[in-house]
Order: structure tokens, then C-alpha cells, then sequence
């Protein structure tokens, strides 16, 4: 790679789709909006058969590729990105995801070209927004304070539009379809457990909606078995605390959710969250 090009890193950004027609729009202009002009746009449709593959054809001019076919969920759809992506560097976002403003790649683009060849995975902030788009908080979680609940076990950094460096895919493979919720967490674990992560403070990279696979509290409990099952897979045994508490937190939650009813819990679990807010003064995060 000439220095001019690991000055203007190329990014390719992968977008995974299936019957996404309410949210696709949006990430699609938050992706084509982009400012920088070194950059790639993927699109990987499931099968859709509601309205999607209309609205992607009404986009062909911005998006670089796309492809529809049957796969075997989001994972799956992203080794297919991966397959034909052309960037130094990827993102991935799902179909309710988008980038924050235009100037994202723009401003994270200096930030890539400038990270040391052994950092392979660079993340910033995101927000947090509920299923009316409203906002539920900000995602911000310095590597230094995360390193060690990630290594047991605890995703909490913000996956959707973070950046991973080509070779990070060349050094460990692509994502393990096996895993249905926490497939990103297990590809990060092959690089994050030895290596450390960049975080770049004050940019916000993504919106996330609240209504992603991980994010129900049935979806929570398959996940974090899961990610027990990749440490399992990795040689990373033990019962790590910050696991377990998590793993009680979610029992609380999804009990709450079964007596009180979704409505109830969501009020109680945001009475929690500004309770601990107040107390420990510490950024909002989505655990």
C-alpha cells in the first residue's frame, strides 16, 4: 500500500438486510451522505420480500455492490460482504443502524490511517435510541475500562460502524455462523484477547436502534451463553465476575418481564440505570 493511500484509508462498509424496508432508507442515506470519498458500500439482503430489494434497486447509483440470496442470518450475510469488500478498512452496520452525521468517515478516517499496524480494531461512541428514535443515551466506553469485562465474557462496546482493519479477517478468518447473537463478540475475542482495541474519544460513530436480535432480553440470555461458549472455545475458562453479574442482572430483567410486562420493566430498568448513573457518574452504557 503507497503512502498516500494508508493516508486516505479506502473503507468499505457492510450493510446485512432481511425484510428491512421501514429502516433501510435511512442507514442507506446515512452511508451515501458520507463526506469521504474513499469509501465502498456493500449491501447483503437475506431473501427480502417485503419492499427491501425495491428500495435497494431505487439506490443502485450509491451502493458499490449488492447482493440477495437466502443465508444464514447476519453473520453469514457479512462473510458474504467480506467476500467482495475492497477496503483497508470495514465497518459493519445492520439495516435499522446508520451513521451518525456525514462527516463520520471523515473524521475517523485520520484516526485509522494513524493507528499503530498492531491495533486491527478501532471504535468510537454511539447512541443508544429506543424504538421511536428517541434517544435512551449515549455509548461510551474507553478501552481501558472495558478491556477487562470484555475479556470475561461482557460485550459492551458498540460493534455496528466500528472499524476493523483487513488484516484482523486474514490473521483469525470471518465470523463464525454457528453463533446467531454474539458471532461479532467471538471474532473480537480472537483478536482482543491478546491485542488491545483504539477508542477514540467525542466521535459519535452510530445510531442504534433498540430493536436489534441482541437486544431482547430472550435474545440477552442466548447471547451471553454464547459468549461463555467462545471463551469455552478460546481456552478462557472460569466463572468471571463481571459475567455473572451481568448474567444476574439479566435474570432480574427477564423476570421483571414475564410478572410486570414490558412496559412496567422498561420503567423500572430506566429507574435503575439514572439511579446507577447517579452513584457511579460514569458514561451510559447498554449493559
Amino acid at each position: 500500500m503507497e503512502a498516500g493511500e494508508r493516508a486516505s484509508p479506502r473503507v468499505s462498509v457492510i450493510v446485512a438486510t432481511m425484510n428491512a424496508a421501514a429502516s433501510l432508507q435511512t442507514c442507506i442515506d446515512s452511508v451515501a451522505g458520507q463526506t469521504y470519498p474513499h469509501k465502498e458500500f456493500i449491501i447483503v439482503d437475506g431473501g427480502s420480500t417485503d419492499g427491501t430489494l425495491d428500495i435497494i434497486r431505487d439506490n443502485e447509483g450509491v451502493v458499490s455492490q449488492w447482493i440477495s440470496e437466502p443465508d444464514e442470518g447476519i453473520y453469514d450475510a457479512w462473510n458474504k460482504g467480506l467476500a467482495i469488500a475492497s477496503g483497508d478498512w470495514i465497518a459493519f452496520l445492520g439495516s435499522d443502524d446508520y451513521f451518525w452525521n456525514t462527516d463520520v468517515l471523515s473524521t475517523m478516517a485520520p484516526k485509522l490511517a494513524a493507528a499503530p499496524p498492531s491495533c486491527r480494531f478501532v471504535y468510537a461512541d454511539a447512541i443508544l435510541l429506543d424504538e421511536g428514535g428517541q434517544l435512551v443515551g449515549k455509548i461510551a466506553l474507553p478501552w481501558s475500562k472495558e478491556e477487562r469485562r470484555f475479556r470475561q465474557g461482557v460485550m459492551r462496546i458498540p460493534h455496528p460502524g466500528m472499524f476493523h482493519r483487513r488484516d484482523l479477517f486474514e490473521a483469525h478468518g470471518v465470523f463464525d455462523t454457528q453463533f446467531k447473537v454474539a458471532g461479532d463478540y467471538e471474532l473480537l475475542l480472537r483478536e482482543l484477547a491478546d491485542h488491545a482495541a483504539l477508542y477514540v474519544p467525542g466521535v459519535t460513530v452510530t445510531g442504534i436502534l433498540n430493536t436489534g436480535q441482541s437486544r431482547s432480553f430472550e435474545r440477552r440470555f442466548e447471547g451471553m451463553g454464547e459468549a461463555w461458549r467462545a471463551r469455552r472455545m478460546q481456552n478462557r475458562g472460569g466463572v468471571p465476575w463481571s459475567w455473572l453479574w451481568l448474567a444476574c442482572k439479566s435474570g432480574v430483567r427477564f423476570g421483571l418481564l414475564k410478572l410486570m410486562g414490558p412496559r412496567i420493566t422498561g420503567l423500572m430498568v430506566s429507574g435503575y440505570r439514572s439511579v446507577s448513573r447517579a452513584l457511579h457518574t460514569r458514561p451510559y452504557s447498554n449493559s
